[in-house]
């Protein structure tokens, strides 16, 4: 009787246990069938589950974050931008007219970082990004205008990277005095985190911009250390003919490197269609300029200020040839007329080279005065045999 009850009881439990099982995972089916439909009426009518608030917080928590990003970069051109303005109006950088806008975009990717200049990008990628940048109607800047737009950068950098510590050390308080909740701490943890992170963000970006300017003088040494000296001289070229302040450059550049004899520099104006006013205006431009520097006693060595002077002399030397041969022509008129023909044309221009010819002539002698002369007398002889 007792096995035949201990087997019974034993069958009679393990169908307790099967009922259960299937009780349990009934319960369990009816608890995930219940979640989602839960979840699909939730979603349909716009309910929000525990998950969905997560989620709901992450996307926020994200959108917050673009918006704070947005509005950083918003105050990072407006201080790109101010300093820019600031930059161009202080007298010494007046002379290099570096564009406004593309100093403010230029600071802006920089500071921000862009595709155009990432993090970590070695110096050449800065130096391309300003040659870029101040490429005005596909003329390339003149070396010491990128020379200048790199100490430009070096301020806003070092301006920025002076900001982010002072707000380290204003975080570092709000911390020390612990008057805060645990989440607001946490929060004050997470902005000194990232402040450091920026600050050596920014410091990597300094080096970078300090390495790309030595890199950029060393390849262009002659031109930036020319162009300083005489930037004053092609800004004020500049301002009173056409043209820009890198081609004053290249001009003065020539000057000082390769100074011009009289009948070159005279030929040079005829090319350029230079009439007496143009030549008496670049002249004048010059001098004025040279004087100037003469009274402040600024930094043009004596070798550049003689070459510069020397310039100046040649220029007024063709403008005296040219007023002496308008002023000789009445004589030359009235010579013409005693001798019975009526006076052909008068081509200054023929008779000023031939002069300069002479004056250029290393070795005079009296046949090459000679010969010069009847060159030059030649074709108004003939022109007045033929009139005859």
């Amino acid at each position: 009787m007792g096995p035949t009850e201990s087997i019974t009881t034993r069958m009679l439990k393990a169908d307790q246990t099967e009922a259960l099982e299937d009780a349990v995972m009934e319960d369990e089916n009816v608890q995930i069938a219940a979640e989602k439909s839960l979840s699909d009426v939730s979603e349909e009518m716009n309910i929000p589950t525990r998950d969905m608030k997560k989620t709901e917080n992450v996307r926020k928590s994200k959108e917050a974050e673009k918006v704070e990003g947005k509005k950083e970069s918003v105050l990072i051109r407006k201080e790109a931008a101010d300093l820019a303005s600031d930059f161009n109006k202080r007298p010494q950088n007046i002379p290099y007219r570096l564009d406004e806008e593309a100093l403010t975009e230029l600071l802006t990717n920089v500071l921000v970082g862009t595709d155009r200049i990432p993090d970590g990008a070695p110096p050449q990628t800065y130096i391309n990004e300003i040659v870029y940048s101040m490429t005005v109607a596909g003329r390339p800047p003149d070396p010491v205008q990128v020379d200048r737009t790199f100490d430009f950068l070096t301020e806003g950098v070092r301006n920025r990277l002076d900001k982010v510590k002072v707000r380290q050390t204003e975080i570092k308080l709000l911390q020390a005095r612990g008057s805060k909740t645990d989440d607001e701490m946490q929060k004050l943890t997470n902005l000194y985190t990232d402040l450091v992170k920026e600050e050596q963000r920014l410091t990597n970006v300094l080096t970078t911009v300090g390495l790309a300017k030595t890199q950029y003088y060393q390849a262009h040494r002659k031109e930036v250390e020319v162009g300083h000296k005489v930037i004053g001289a092609a800004d004020a070229l500049a301002e009173v003919s056409e043209g820009e302040v890198s081609e004053k450059l290249d001009y003065l550049r020539e000057v000082i490197h390769k100074p011009e004899d009289l009948l070159t520099k005279y030929n040079n104006y005829k090319s350029l269609g230079y009439k007496t006013a143009e030549i008496k205006r670049d002249t004048d431009t010059l001098l004025d300029f040279l004087g100037t520097e003469f009274r402040r006693k600024e930094e043009i060595p004596p070798p550049e200020m003689h070459v510069l002077m020397q310039e100046t002399r040649k220029g007024q030397a063709i403008l005296q040839l040219i007023r002496l041969f308008k002023k000789q022509e009445k004589l030359y008129h009235k010579l013409c007329l005693s001798k019975g023909f009526e006076p052909p044309p008068l081509d200054h221009e023929f008779f000023i080279e031939n002069f300069l010819k002479m004056v250029a002539d290393r070795y005079p002698s009296r046949e090459r005065m000679t010969q010069l002369i009847s060159a030059s007398m030649r074709p108004l002889l003939t022109q007045a045999t033929l009139k005859i």
